[in-house]
C-alpha cells in the first residue's frame, strides 16, 4: 500500500518541476513570484485541509474497518461542509485583499509594488481552488482508510497530465489563446485541482454511494 503513496508524492514533485520549468522561460522574477504565491496560498490549505484530514483519518479507518458505509458517508459530508464553512471566507479574503496580504507578508526590502502586484495576481488564481485542494486532501484520506492507495495515485497522475497541458496552453505563444505569465501557471494548477477533486468524488461515489 505504501508504493502508490510514494509514487503520488513524486507526482506532486513533478508538478512543481513543470511549474518551475515553465516559469524559467518567462520574464525575470517569474519563478520567485510563482513560489511566493504558492507559499501564501498553501497556508490556508495547511491550516484547514491538512489539519482536518489528518484529524479525521483515525475515525475513518475505524469506520471502514467495521464496514459502516452509511456512517462513513455522513462523516464525509460533515467534514466537507466544515471545510467549506472555514475555507470559503478565507478564499474570499485572499481574493479581495490579496494585494494587501502580499504586501503585509512580503512587502519589505527590495520587494516593490510591481512585485506585489504580480504576486497578488498569482495568489488570486491559486486562491480560487483552495476548497478543491482541501477536498483532495480529505478524499485521499478516505481512500487510504478503505485501503485503496492506487486510485488516488492514478487520479493524481491524470491531474499532473492535465496541469502540464494547461500550463503549455496558457504560457506558450499560441494564436488562439492569450499568453499568460506566472498567473497562467497558477490558473492551470487551480483547474487541475478542480479536475482531481471531481474525479475523486466520482470514484468515491462508486464505493460508498452518493454524498
Amino acid at each position: 500500500m505504501a508504493i502508490p503513496r510514494m509514487l503520488a508524492t513524486s507526482v506532486y514533485q513533478l508538478n512543481l518541476w513543470v511549474q518551475t520549468f515553465a516559469a524559467s522561460y518567462m520574464a525575470g522574477g517569474a519563478i520567485s513570484v510563482l513560489n511566493f504565491g504558492q507559499n501564501i496560498q498553501s497556508l490556508p490549505v495547511g491550516l484547514v485541509g491538512v489539519a482536518l484530514s489528518s484529524a479525521i483519518f483515525p475515525t475513518l479507518t475505524e469506520i471502514a474497518f467495521y464496514g459502516q458505509r452509511e456512517k462513513m458517508r455522513l462523516k464525509i459530508i460533515k467534514a466537507l461542509r466544515m471545510i467549506l464553512f472555514i475555507i470559503l471566507p478565507l478564499t474570499l479574503f485572499l481574493i479581495v485583499l490579496r494585494a494587501q496580504a502580499v504586501r503585509v507578508i512580503l512587502g519589505a526590502g527590495h520587494f516593490d509594488w510591481l512585485d506585489t502586484y504580480l504576486t497578488a495576481k498569482v495568489v488570486g488564481y491559486f486562491a480560487v481552488s483552495l476548497f478543491a485542494q482541501c477536498f483532495i486532501l480529505l478524499l485521499n484520506q478516505v481512500f487510504f482508510a478503505l485501503k485503496d492507495t492506487w486510485t488516488p495515485f492514478k487520479i493524481s497522475f491524470l491531474s499532473f497530465v492535465v496541469n502540464s497541458v494547461l500550463i503549455f496552453l496558457f504560457t506558450a505563444r499560441l494564436e488562439f489563446l492569450p499568453r499568460l505569465g506566472p498567473e497562467g501557471v497558477a490558473l492551470a494548477f487551480s483547474l487541475a485541482a478542480f479536475f482531481q477533486a471531481c474525479l475523486l468524488i466520482l470514484k468515491l461515489k462508486g464505493k460508498i454511494g452518493s454524498f
